[in-house]
């Protein structure tokens, strides 16, 4: 519980600037298929964890630890979070499980999954029929554009496949889809910094996507535009365009939270114009 105890004092920390969602996820030696792990998850419910979520691939029998770590969550009333088909195995696939599993709990829109690089592995139309599924089931999928590319296919020679989840074919489906980074100079990926600028540069010229409101909200928590009667949370960044601020990432940028400025911009932006690219994620 100490990691929980100390996101959960970080996130106080930083209550006025950002939202937290601290997220009780088992690791390799937390199989959520063992009782012990079941204890764990009741405790950080109660300590403030609003979801559970692991790495089922990390576990003995994985079907297993997933199937545990959906039934956790119909128990305790949280959403999941799960890291799921990080490969580019196309004989072995968990996301079908997932979306079975997902529909009878009665867990559709409580349910994001990770990764989910096995998708671009698939048959075409096979691909096309889960992706429908996934939408259906109301579970958001998170790509990685950073990760995913450093880290599939990886091996003494050159990559041959990108190893990202298709974007364009996932948005087309209905599915929701988000951009992330799932690590900040950690042992997984040593150059990631958490900007979502950067994530959204990448992952355009990854996945091909390239219609400004679309990247929008795959930064931007679903959003794209700014309308009336929207909560007040915003990034102003300093650039004359989305496509410019993609290109330059610029600094100086402000962070507005429920109408106030909490963070200090530019010294003098007169010449700049202030364009929204974050929603406070």
């Amino acid at each position: 519980m100490r990691a929980v105890d100390g996101v959960r004092a970080a996130a106080a920390d930083v209550a006025s600037s950002l939202e937290v969602e601290v997220v009780a996820f088992a690791s390799a030696a937390a199989d959520p298929a063992r009782r012990e792990t079941l204890a764990l998850f009741i405790k950080a419910v109660r300590r403030g964890a609003s979801l559970v979520g692991a790495v089922p691939t990390l576990c003995v029998d994985p079907a297993a630890s997933l199937d545990a770590l959906l039934d956790a969550a119909l128990a305790l009333g949280v959403a999941v979070d799960v890291h799921l088909d990080e490969h580019l195995d196309a004989t072995n696939v968990l996301i079908d499980r997932l979306v079975d599993g997902t529909v009878q709990r009665g867990l559709q829109g409580r349910v994001t999954v990770s990764h989910a690089c096995v998708l671009s592995a698939l048959p075409p139309s096979r691909a096309r029929s889960l992706l429908d599924r996934i939408a259906e089931a109301r579970i958001m999928l998170v790509v990685l554009p950073e990760l995913n590319l450093y880290l599939q296919s990886r091996g003494e020679a050159a990559p041959q496949v990108r190893g990202l989840a298709p974007v364009i074919e996932a948005l087309r489906a209905g599915v929701e889809v988000r951009f992330g980074t799932d690590n900040v100079r950690d042992w997984f990926f040593p150059f990631g910094d958490g900007d979502m600028l950067e994530t959204g540069f990448v992952g355009a010229m990854a996945s091909h996507v390239d219609d400004a409101e679309e990247l929008t909200a795959l930064i931007c928590g679903g959003r794209r535009r700014i309308e009336v009667g929207d909560l007040a949370d915003l990034m102003l960044v300093p650039a004359s365009s989305f496509d410019d601020a993609l290109a330059r990432r610029p600094g100086g940028r402000v962070l507005v939270r429920r109408g106030r400025q909490v963070s200090a911009g530019p010294s003098d932006t007169s010449s700049d114009q202030a364009l929204l690219v974050d929603a406070a994620h």
